[in-house]
């Protein structure tokens, strides 16, 4: 009887082990072989930022909630939106800034953020007691005398635009009246709003506008309103880019016209894709730099340098939306020996600028197509292709729906999809793949 409870042990050892030597070769494979990542889960240990690919980041969750990996090194984020299985959270301090400024705000968790944070540990369901350890509590500031750090905290809201407006009035009633075009300042997200509102709801706007503390006369309202129903632009296009002044889209729609923009492709497998997407957006930074720098950043004055910035970015949508697996992405840079954080500042350009940056910033050029356009789409998603989409959609991370779809559903029909087919072949998937890949289908609930 007594070697039973050691045979258990010795299996669940061996898959611990296993599973280690698994992900040590799955990220070598389907991230880079030099990236840091892989030789940590060997050990046991991961870290886990919004640098890491998704697919590998859904996997590093599994292998903690399965026990693969005993300990996990992370940002807030993840504890803060992931009910994660922590048995002890050990946290430094409070602050989320790597290198302390003199002349701005440094950023750090208050007592309400932490108290959330340290609710997440313990195990429900299968441990009595979580415990949450601080290395430098001194560091935490108590904000009144009769609190203390464990007590229950609350924050408190502020909603509305008041004191923002109050602050900026003189520019933003002046800019208002007058229909004049704010090419950047502070005051350029609030004026944004303001028109887009006025635009939306029309003689309502005047209410709707004093709610969040925005006191602007009727007066103004009617001629801005009167201004903005004589521009060129379509109204639909105005309607779908609410984060875009109108008389910007007005500009980009002029320029559309006179060749001064130029189209975006229709298909991601044009053969001009990656020129086309750069032609598109290199005019942006010379006419529109407020939304440049707000969407993708211009690192450089250099004008060449800003060139090769942008093609680069268009370099990675195009491989990106033509459903090129990451790891293939990364094998085209050529690395140096800081491969590994090379490697994390090329995922979070991927996640950040290609993803997001690039769609929102050539949103209104899309818009403005006279067929429907949908390359942007497939750039932000990563797909282009049903089955991949349908993965997708089901929350198989995206480089783990190719990786499926090129392999195991290779020989589906792509256009007609067989869903009960599919389902199928994923289930006959275990034992075949790696506990790595298998563990994002089941947590995806294939």
């Amino acid at each position: 009887m007594s070697a039973y409870p050691h045979d258990l042990s010795m299996r669940s050892t061996l898959f611990t082990v296993g599973g280690r030597s698994h992900g040590f070769r799955y990220i070598s494979e389907f991230v880079h072989k030099d990236y840091d990542l892989a030789t940590l889960v060997r050990h046991g240990v991961a870290y886990h930022t919004g640098k890491i690919p998704l697919h590998i980041r859904s996997a590093i969750e599994d292998s903690f909630s399965n026990g693969i990996i005993n300990n996990i090194v992370c940002t807030t984020t993840l504890m803060q939106g992931v009910n994660f299985p922590a048995s002890n959270i050990i946290v430094r301090n409070p602050y989320l800034f790597t290198r302390r400024m003199k002349d701005r705000e440094n950023v750090k968790l208050s007592n309400y953020e932490f108290s959330n944070l340290r609710g997440r540990a313990g195990r429900l369901l299968k441990e009595f007691i979580g415990r949450t350890i601080v290395l430098d509590e001194s560091s935490f500031e108590i904000e009144q005398e009769s609190e203390t750090l464990f007590e229950h905290t609350e924050k408190e809201l502020i909603t509305g635009y008041g004191e923002y407006y109050e602050k900026f009035r003189e520019n933003i009633d002046n800019s208002i009246e007058n229909d004049t075009l704010v090419e950047d300042g502070k005051e350029k997200y609030l004026i944004t709003y303001i028109r887009q509102t006025i635009y939306r709801h029309r003689e309502g706007s005047h209410a709707r506008l004093q709610e969040v503390g925005i006191n602007i006369s009727k007066d103004y309202i009617q001629k801005s309103l009167a201004n903005l129903d004589s521009m060129s632009v379509p109204s639909s296009v105005i309607f779908k880019n609410r984060y875009w002044d109108p008389y910007d889209l007005e500009i980009i729609y002029l320029g559309l016209r006179r060749n001064v923009f130029c189209k975006l492709p229709s298909n991601i497998w044009d053969r001009n894709t990656l020129e086309s997407l750069k032609s598109a957006s290199i005019t942006f930074p010379k006419i529109m730099p407020y939304y440049f720098d707000k969407y993708i950043s211009n690192p450089t004055n250099d004008n060449d340098q800003l060139e090769r910035h942008i093609w680069s970015i268009c370099k990675y949508a195009t491989g990106w939306g033509r459903e090129t697996l990451l790891r293939d992405i990364l094998r085209e840079r050529n690395f140096t020996d800081d491969a590994s954080n090379q490697i994390d500042q090329a995922v979070k350009t991927i996640s950040s600028k290609v993803c997001f940056g690039l769609p929102m910033l050539l949103k209104p050029l899309a818009d403005m197509s006279e067929d429907e356009n949908s390359i942007l789409s497939i750039i932000e998603n990563g797909a282009y292709s049903k089955i991949t989409k349908y993965l997708i959609a089901k929350g198989v991370p995206r480089d783990t729906a190719i990786y499926i779809k090129q392999t195991a559903l290779a020989d589906v029909d792509q256009e007609e999809l067989d869903y009960r087919q599919i389902q199928e072949k994923i289930s006959d998937l275990r034992g075949h793949v790696s506990l790595w890949i298998f563990s994002q289908i089941e947590s995806a609930g294939m």
